[in-house]
């Protein structure tokens, strides 16, 4: 029930939750990984999809995946 670039979008924002929660990688490293060519487009996207910054979604995650 989604389209293509909406399952691309969001299969990026899982694994970057992922990533968030188990890697001390920075967001750079973790956006570039997950396919986005700079931080700034990734952290506006996954902070619309999941309602929380990166940086916040990691202070609350790590180490509990």
């Amino acid at each position: 029930g989604q389209s293509p670039t909406e399952f691309v979008i969001n299969s990026r924002i899982d694994q970057a939750k992922a990533m968030l929660a188990s890697s001390d990688l920075t967001l750079t490293q973790i956006a570039r990984q997950v396919g986005y060519p700079n931080s700034s487009n990734f952290i506006v996207q996954f902070t619309d999809r999941v309602g929380c910054s990166p940086q916040q979604f990691r202070a609350e995650h790590q180490g509990k995946e």
